[in-house]
């Protein structure tokens, strides 16, 4: 009986190496031409659209492993003190398929923010005053991409980016699931 089970343990363990070298030999031949993939990419936020801050991002592959982006968010929410953000960013991807699976970002953000004050009149009476204030941070962020055989692509990050300057937004937020698609040459 013990015998039975030491020869189907060495069996099993044999059929596992096998499958994973043929898997890792498949995935270093993959049929990918250096400079025959699609080079830009456009997704939506479906995360931060969710919470009433829909964000798209635009972003242009340099190399197989290197793409430059620019993603814009709005607020939809009129409590929400921040208006806007334009956030450039760079993204470093380590996958063996070109510009997919893990990633690492450094960005920056260009905020617009609301702010409204009340002024004093005589007699109790106030003035509501609206005005507008910009700030300026830097952040970092860390994903996986997913990339389907139609130019299709998912993918989920995680990050946080800090504002400088007097603002009363200190960090945003580099979190999301996304979905979209690759064209162009």
């Amino acid at each position: 009986m013990k015998s039975k089970l030491v020869y189907l343990f060495l069996f099993t363990l044999l059929c596992l190496n096998i499958y994973g070298q043929s898997y890792k030999v498949g995935l270093k031949n993959f049929d990918y031409q250096r400079h025959d993939f699609q080079k830009n990419e456009i997704r939506l936020n479906l995360l931060e659209a969710a919470f009433g801050l829909p964000e798209i991002n635009y972003e242009r592959f340099l190399d197989d492993n290197f793409g430059i982006g620019v993603a814009g968010a709005y607020s939809l929410d009129p409590d929400f003190s921040m208006l806007g953000a334009v956030i450039p960013y760079g993204r470093l991807y380590f996958g063996y398929i070109p510009n997919s699976g893990f990633f690492i970002e450094g960005n920056a953000a260009f905020i617009i923010e609301e702010d409204y004050s009340n002024t004093y009149v005589s007699s109790g009476t106030y003035i509501s005053n609206k005005s507008y204030s910009f700030g300026f941070g830097m952040g970092v962020a860390g994903g996986y991409k997913f990339l389907a055989k139609n130019n299709w692509v998912g993918e989920a990050y995680l990050g946080l980016g800090r504002v400088y300057g007097d603002n009363s937004v200190m960090v945003y937020p580099r979190c999301g699931f996304a979905i979209g698609k690759r064209f162009g040459k």
